[in-house]
């Protein structure tokens, strides 16, 4: 058993050096979520000449709301690209059902919108092929006026601190605090006009959970499950405030 504990520590002794200094930014760059937006606007493929260019921009000029402010808008969260450290379907699960509620309940409360609910999954192909307009299909099949998209995307940031030094012996990687580390998050998303695909609002959030703590004690896991978390909770109250400026925009 001690010799077995000796290997352990050891392995966390030799990966402290490559493991106590990165970063993974968090970023929406190359996202499913990012694509699918951005798809709308420049379709993938198209030779962007003088004379496409100008029938877009006029395309996108005329695109109006179908009404000020949408009656019925439904929820739906496209997931992350990027690989997340939370490994347990459970936390995950319940990541979502209390995010999900946040969002929810922060516009219900604003007494704007006649209902609020979230797109049945049934209503969707598997993986969404057909991006923003298999979304808009589906919500128009529920006889929604609006589509709120939302997506969070991770990063990761982990420096050596000066009792980092202390890795060298076994004792240290399990007991010197000698490592900073940070998950951060970043919540992005869309209010779109189901009938004509005009986006409304455009909303943003960050969330981070830090920790000073020994290499062989950082749970990556733990603090994503707090930046994604606090990301999405404030993207609700975001979203809340700017969609209260709804009624100044003109059909």
């Amino acid at each position: 058993m001690r010799r077995m504990m000796g290997v352990v520590a050891l392995l966390v002794v030799m990966g402290a050096g490559g493991c106590a200094g990165y970063v993974v930014r968090a970023s929406f760059e190359g996202s499913k979520f990012r694509m699918m937006i951005a798809a709308e606007t420049t379709p993938p493929g198209r030779q962007l000449t003088e004379d496409t260019v100008q029938k877009e921009v006029e395309r996108l000029l005329a695109l109006k709301p179908s009404s000020p402010v949408p009656a019925k808008v439904l929820l739906y969260e496209i997931p992350s690209t990027r690989e997340s450290h939370i490994r347990s379907a459970r936390k995950m699960l319940l990541l979502r059902k209390e995010t999900d509620e946040s969002m929810k309940a922060a516009l219900e409360k604003t007494g704007l919108f006649a209902q609020i609910d979230f797109l049945p999954e049934l209503y969707l192909p598997d993986g969404i092929p057909g991006g923003l307009k298999a979304l808009r299909l589906a919500a128009a099949r529920a006889h929604a006026d609006a589509l709120l998209l939302y997506s969070t995307e991770a990063g990761y940031e982990r420096e050596p601190n000066a009792l980092a030094a202390l890795y060298v012996t076994i004792i240290g990687a399990f007991l010197a605090p000698g490592t900073d580390a940070a998950a951060t998050a970043v919540s992005k998303a869309v209010l779109i006009d189901v009938r004509t695909g005009y986006i409304y609002r455009v909303f943003e959030a960050y969330g981070e959970s830090t920790r000073v703590v020994p290499i062989a004690s950082v749970d990556d896991e733990a603090m994503e499950f707090e930046a994604r978390k606090q990301a999405l909770t404030k993207l609700a109250q975001v979203a809340a405030e700017k969609v209260m400026q709804l009624g100044a925009v003109k059909p």
